[in-house]
C-alpha cells in the first residue's frame, strides 16, 4: 500500500471534500473525475495538519450515507447526525479523515452486490467490513448473511483492487459498532 496521511476533519477548517480536493485513478480515472494535483495536498498554506495513517476502512469523498436528514456527502457529515443503521437511528460521535496520497483500494462496480448494491461504482478500502446476504457470505463464512471485508470479495472482474491517488477518506465514529447504509451497501462500522 502507497503512502498516505491522516489528519482530523474539523467543520471549522471550512474544508469541503465535496469539491476541495480534486482525484482521479491511477489506472483511469472514474466517469466524472478529475486528474490529481499534488500542490492541493502539499501546499505550504494548507489549512489542515498531516500525519501518518492511524486507522483502516472508511468511506471515500463523495460517498452518500442515509440520515435523519436524508441522505448526506460523508464529508458533509458532523458529530451528532442521527445516522440510520439496521438497529435504528445512532447519533454520529466523531468524523476523522485521511488524506490517501496512493493507496490500493477496492472497486465495487455497480450492482456487483446485488441489485442497486452498490448504486455506483464505488471505491472502498480492502479492510471495510460489507453486510453480504448471497453465496459470498455461504461460501466465506458458512452462513447465509455475514460481514465480510470488501478485500475478501474481490472477483478480479466486478470487486477489482485498482490504485486511488490523491482521495479523501473519512472514518465515523459511533458508541459501539454499527451497520450503516451508504451508496446502496451496507457497511460495518470499523473499530479503532
Amino acid at each position: 500500500m502507497g503512502p498516505a496521511f491522516s489528519t482530523e476533519f474539523k467543520q471549522s477548517d471550512g474544508f469541503q471534500a465535496s469539491g476541495g480536493l480534486t482525484s482521479g485513478l491511477a489506472d483511469g480515472l472514474p466517469e466524472g473525475g478529475r486528474r490529481f494535483d499534488p500542490a492541493v495536498l502539499l501546499a505550504p498554506d494548507a489549512a489542515e495538519r498531516v500525519l501518518p495513517v492511524t486507522s483502516t476502512g472508511g468511506l471515500l469523498a463523495g460517498m452518500t450515507v442515509l440520515t435523519l436528514r436524508g441522505t448526506v456527502p460523508v464529508g458533509d457529515l458532523v458529530a451528532g447526525d442521527r445516522v440510520i443503521t439496521r438497529a435504528g437511528t445512532r447519533a454520529l460521535r466523531a468524523v476523522q479523515s485521511e488524506v490517501i496520497l496512493r493507496a490500493e483500494m477496492i472497486r465495487v462496480s455497480a450492482s456487483a452486490l446485488g441489485v442497486d448494491q452498490p448504486e455506483e461504482d464505488l471505491y472502498l478500502s480492502p479492510e471495510q467490513p460489507v453486510l453480504v446476504r448471497d453465496w459470498r457470505a455461504q461460501a466465506l463464512k458458512g452462513q447465509p448473511q455475514a460481514v465480510i471485508p470488501v478485500g475478501a470479495l474481490i472477483d478480479g472482474e466486478y470487486i477489482r483492487p485498482v490504485t486511488v491517488v490523491g482521495q479523501r477518506i473519512f472514518r465515523l465514529e459511533f458508541d459501539g459498532p454499527v451497520v450503516l447504509y451508504a451508496g446502496g451497501l451496507e457497511l460495518a462500522s470499523v473499530e479503532g
